[in-house]
């Protein structure tokens, strides 16, 4: 089983993969900022000799499948914590579609953002001023639905909402933790074309 985490920062979740038996030679971390892998071999004292492979790339980039054609369908799994919330939709719709790309055919895409609860409590905060878009669990399945052109009933989508508070200190504008998982469908065919139209 092979598993890629998105936008892995200094690779904290995936040492800690490691640590707990996961197969390092079938762990690899991409990430826009090339200088957090030397951190983290810094920060976790690896010395000259890494354990998991990283490579810098930009899940945002239009040419993103293009410059990564070789990890096309490569992976089981495909994560990705803490970094959808960061950008507006049109980001996070290419962010998805790149880890669809990454995604082997009944993989396993998941993770995890700053979310919505439905209803009044969730609704201030919605897009505060400054910071990426939000979403509800409901419509963050429509999302990966409209980035992917995948089916609703060709996926198997999983969420829950976790009170903020319990991850982390709690921080105004941040009530919801939204954790999320989807089952890719075993043809991608669909939403492989899909993913192209929509870049091009």
């Amino acid at each position: 089983m092979t598993l890629v985490d998105l936008g892995c920062c200094m690779g904290t979740d995936l040492r800690k993969l490691v640590v707990d038996g996961f197969p390092v030679l079938d762990i690899m971390g991409l990430d826009i900022e090339n200088r957090f892998f030397d951190i983290g071999r810094l920060m976790y004292n690896e010395g000259d000799t890494p354990s998991i492979k990283f490579k810098q790339t930009d899940a945002l980039d239009p040419l993103f499948c293009e410059r990564n054609a070789r990890l096309e369908s490569k992976f089981d799994f495909v994560h990705s914590a803490n970094v959808l919330h960061l950008f507006q939709t049109e980001g996070q719709l290419a962010f998805i579609r790149s880890m669809a790309f990454l995604a082997k055919p009944g993989g396993l895409m998941w993770g995890r953002q700053v979310g919505l609860a439905n209803g009044p409590d969730g609704a201030k905060y919605k897009h505060e001023e400054g910071k990426g878009t939000r979403f509800t669990a409901g419509e963050f399945k429509e999302l990966i639905l409209d980035a992917t052109g995948w089916r609703e009933e060709d996926i198997v989508y999983r969420s829950e909402l976790v009170a903020y508070s319990e991850l982390r200190i709690a921080k105004p504008g941040k009530n919801w933790v939204l954790q999320w998982s989807v089952r890719v469908p075993f043809d991608k065919t669909p939403g492989a074309r899909r993913i192209t139209e929509l870049v091009e």
